[in-house]
């Protein structure tokens, strides 16, 4: 009986916990001026984003939250996913193309194994956000590469 009190407890403490986190970041964000939560019905901030792409990402902002219906497909292959092999998951989903695979296996980690530079990036395109997805793969477990690009910059 105590394992099963413990489990109920240590379930609801974590419950808690992102909840609590959760109402941080929100309070976080208000303070900043930044009142919209991420991913919750209203458009992404990218505060790093050069301004005509930003503009253009909040052209296409509504289309793609009306047309959600769309993605039904896409999400229910994603919560099939089986396996820990990023790259073969992003191929198998379309979102990379074995060209972009190979470019990705030749990333590598710097900044102390923390980042992956997406290098000859000249504009932001379908092709340098693939990438950038992929790019993940270099992470291990309990240690994260975050993929970054620089515009314009070899």
């Amino acid at each position: 009986m105590d394992d099963l009190r413990s489990q109920r407890l240590h379930g609801t403490f974590d419950r808690s916990r992102r909840c609590g986190a959760g109402t941080a970041a929100r309070a976080s964000r208000a303070q900043r001026g930044e009142d919209r939560a991420v991913g919750c019905g209203t458009r992404l901030r990218f505060p790093c984003l050069p301004a005509e792409l930003e503009d253009e990402f909040d052209s296409c902002w509504a289309g793609w939250t009306e047309s959600a219906d769309q993605w039904t497909d896409f999400f229910q292959q994603l919560q099939s996913v089986k396996g820990p092999d990023l790259l073969a998951v992003l191929s198998d989903l379309g979102v990379i193309t074995p060209d972009e695979v190979q470019l990705t296996r030749k990333l590598r980690r710097e900044a102390e194994n923390r980042a992956v530079r997406i290098p000859d990036v000249k504009s932001i395109d379908r092709a340098t956000v693939s990438l950038l997805a992929a790019g993940f793969f270099r992470g291990e477990p309990g240690e994260p590469a975050i993929p970054y690009a620089r515009i314009g910059k070899a």
